[in-house]
């Protein structure tokens, strides 16, 4: 009998929802770097969103564009009238500042990945 109450722990413990940690959501250590400089801020360093910004992951907003579209909002920003929620972003998103094109690119890609 205690072998089987041992082995129902075990399995609820294995079971129980996990939260998925930074290393979990991000390919490479550089692609993290980039991420938690540009975007962490607002959005959290998990991606899941925060008191100033929404998740960018699992997101119907995000998911209906391109990467090309993604990217083109990280380089220059959204304005509030084209934000999900203008009432409560009323700055809207500014562009990134300190990473390249390269590196907007890159999380571009990220972003529209964690959106499929």
């Amino acid at each position: 009998m205690n072998r089987f109450v041992v082995i129902f722990i075990l399995c609820g413990v294995f079971l129980l929802p996990t939260s998925i940690s930074a290393a979990e959501i991000f390919p490479n250590k550089n692609i993290k770097m980039i991420y938690l400089n540009a975007c962490a801020e607002c959005h959290g360093r998990n991606a899941k969103g925060g008191g100033d910004a929404p998740s960018l992951r699992n997101n119907d907003f995000i998911r209906k564009y391109d990467v090309r579209t993604i990217n083109e909002m990280l380089l220059k920003g959204v304005s509030k009238e084209k934000t999900r929620y203008p009432e409560k972003y009323e700055e809207g998103m500014p562009a990134t500042k300190n990473i390249t094109e390269e590196e907007t690119k890159i999380l571009s890609e990220l972003i529209k990945k964690w959106n499929k």
